[in-house]
């Protein structure tokens, strides 16, 4: 099968933008945000993801989580694939970011966290994914990224302020925020990150979005527990979403003796087609947060899931799993993304004999411009 990929860099996106009078997100006025709701039709195809992929290293690393948790996929009918050749279980972080059927994009995984000795647990995902029959085109960005930090609703990606750390850039650099945009095809919502000490438990070095917030539907956002730790950071990230349209609901628990090594991982959880899996730790806050879920989303089954052991690590249900949309209607609208108009009469590379971005022909978008 023909995986055809493109290629840009990023400093050509640059002075390709340079003349584009791009606002940051967070900068923009209220009626500019109502705008950024108005959802696009295409989303619809993508609301509900009905495929899993996980590590071929669960099973090596994890091998109880993994039977444990193959298990449930099989008991609740869900689809779910194994991806040979990974260094480690953190699958989310270095696959590609789905933006139709079979159009994913790529990006340059080598986070901060995985240098020095770590450097053997970095996984490339460009040559993984040609051994999955649902990627068929794919855009190749050198831009640093972690999976794990983006977040998609409707109307942007939601990412912390760390990729710019990630990237070299100054916070806020308008250059750098229009060039996620133009990947995206979408606003960008950045979110406050700090790293502190690494001797606290808390200590956040990944700066990952999955283990803060997570889209419910419409303009609902669920948060975590982020005001137990950093009360004044987490205002400010309920400004930021406020600003750009979303109400916010935050997961704050009320029990005698709370669990910060594990209670902020309840938002790390899996949604695949209309079931949600969600991590628990046998902890006096798991009840109150599988009540929160089923809340916000009262549509989906929950599914409860025990897994200390992985959490501990920084990381939970949604972090060793990767969902996408595989069975798309054919019939729907095809809808060009944004990022495309920069790829016109850029080389494009296969299999087959050399041609151009114009030819390439496109399904649903989940962003259009």
């Amino acid at each position: 099968m023909l995986s055809i990929v493109v290629e840009y860099d990023i400093f050509v996106l640059f002075s390709l933008m340079a003349s584009k009078n791009v606002i940051p997100l967070q900068h923009q006025n209220k009626s500019d945000m109502k705008k950024n709701l108005v959802k696009p039709e295409a989303h619809d195809a993508f609301e509900y993801t009905d495929i899993v992929y996980i590590s071929d290293k669960l099973k090596e690393f994890y091998p109880n989580t993994y039977a444990r948790l193959t298990k449930l996929f099989e008991n609740e009918i869900i689809e779910w694939e194994e991806v040979k050749g990974t260094k480690d279980i953190w699958i989310r972080d270095y696959m590609p970011i789905q933006k139709s059927n079979d159009f994913f994009i790529s990006y340059n995984y080598n986070p901060d966290y995985l240098q020095g000795y770590r450097q053997k647990y970095l996984t490339d995902s460009h040559d993984i994914i040609k051994n999955i029959p649902q990627i068929k085109e794919v855009i190749n960005s050198n831009i640093k990224l972690d999976g794990g930090n983006v977040i998609i609703t409707p109307y942007h990606w939601i990412l912390t302020d760390k990729v710019f750390e990630e990237n070299g850039m100054e916070k806020d650099d308008t250059s750098f925020i229009s060039l996620l945009r133009e990947i995206a095809g979408s606003d960008i919502i950045l979110l406050p990150w700090h790293k502190e000490e690494d001797d606290k438990p808390w200590s956040d070095v990944y700066g990952h979005a999955d283990g803060l917030v997570q889209w419910t539907g419409e303009n609902n956002i669920l948060m975590a527990n982020h005001r137990d730790f950093y009360p004044e950071e987490a205002n400010e990230i309920i400004r930021r979403l406020n600003k750009a349209g979303y109400k916010v609901t935050e997961m704050l628990f009320d029990v005698a003796n709370p669990n910060y090594e594990l209670n902020w991982a309840y938002i790390n959880y899996l949604k695949v087609d209309k079931k949600i899996i969600v991590p628990t730790f046998g902890i006096d806050e798991d009840k109150q947060a599988l009540f929160y879920i089923s809340k916000a989303n009262p549509h989906c089954t929950i599914i409860p899931f025990r897994m200390r052991d992985i959490a501990r690590n920084g990381g939970a249900i949604h972090c060793i799993t990767w969902n996408i949309k595989f069975r798309i209607n054919k019939n729907e609208q095809i809808v060009l993304p944004a990022p495309y108009e920069l790829y016109k009469g850029c080389s494009i590379s296969g299999s087959s004999s050399q041609t151009t971005v114009r030819n390439i022909r496109l399904s649903t978008s989940i962003f259009p411009p």
